[in-house]
């Protein structure tokens, strides 16, 4: 920001710097988005430091970059009794329990072939005791897609073998409002992302550009921006061993490679010039 004002006078244009509150559970981005439009603008830029890439490489690459994600929720409501009459109740834990199995024969045969999405369930809980039948048990998780429309589908499937499951066992089912769509994959958009590719070697070290990377199965609010204009999330590598730094995100080990920020200026500063021409 500092350099670009000191450009002021050399720029054409307006160049907004988007601080978008609760960006980590994505519930920012719709006042950002709304601001955005009020003013009017014709594309966005942004930067991810990741792990999966080598330390001081950038990656631009067209195309799915980072995964939408839908949350998981279900509350399977059966009816609680004496664990030795399993007869006289209701178990939700079996309900729960196939509720999974069912969906991961129905992910197999129902999700189109070559478009990915990921059935990452990471919590059953139903009851606490080795003898009580509990009256309810809860599924937690999340599925990650990288095709819109793939990514809706998914979340029928799992709604719909959920409910027919639960009738088979005579339960209920309950979703969280969360069990929907959260979050668009971060699709970049193809002519900007092949200009800027062929800009950055222009100012950085050779080699430093690749010209792909393996997609990253997280996700990210900034996915919302090509709502309103074409968009482009670089990945900028901080993968290095020897400094310490290549632990997966959202890890205790994780750490940054602070050494490669200086890429991400000048990439940044690089793509403001492109568009100056």
């Amino acid at each position: 920001m500092r350099v670009l004002a000191e450009q002021r006078d050399n720029l054409t244009g307006v160049i907004y710097f988007c601080f978008e509150e609760g960006e980590e559970d994505g519930r920012g981005i719709l006042a950002m988005l709304n601001q955005l439009s009020a003013h009017g603008v014709d594309v966005c830029w942004g930067i991810h430091v990741y792990a999966g890439l080598e330390s001081g490489k950038i990656c631009v690459s067209a195309g799915p970059r980072m995964a939408g994600a839908a949350g998981v929720g279900i509350k399977v409501i059966g009816r609680g009794g004496h664990g030795s009459r399993p007869d006289m109740s209701v178990n939700p834990v079996f309900c729960a329990a196939s509720i999974l199995t069912n969906t991961a024969t129905a992910w197999v045969n129902q999700i189109t072939a070559g478009r990915t999405v990921t059935l990452g369930v990471t919590s059953i809980q139903g009851g606490e005791a080795p003898n009580v039948i509990p009256d309810t048990a809860d599924i937690l998780g999340s599925l990650r897609f990288f095709n819109d429309e793939e990514g809706e589908k998914a979340v029928r499937i799992f709604k719909n073998v959920a409910e027919h499951t639960a009738a088979m066992n005579n339960c209920q089912v309950q979703f969280d409002d969360r069990f929907c769509v959260l979050c668009a994959p971060v699709i970049n958009d193809e002519y900007y992302s092949n200009l800027i590719s062929t800009a950055l070697p222009e100012v950085l070290p050779e080699n430093v550009t690749v010209s792909s990377c393996e997609p990253w199965y997280a996700s990210e609010s900034f996915s919302c921006y090509r709502r309103i204009c074409p968009s482009v999330l670089a990945h900028l590598g901080i993968n290095n061993p020897s400094y310490g730094s290549g632990a997966a995100h959202h890890n205790g080990f994780f750490d940054v490679d602070e050494g490669v920020l200086s890429t991400g200026v000048i990439s940044t500063l690089k793509f403001v010039a492109m568009l100056q021409k």
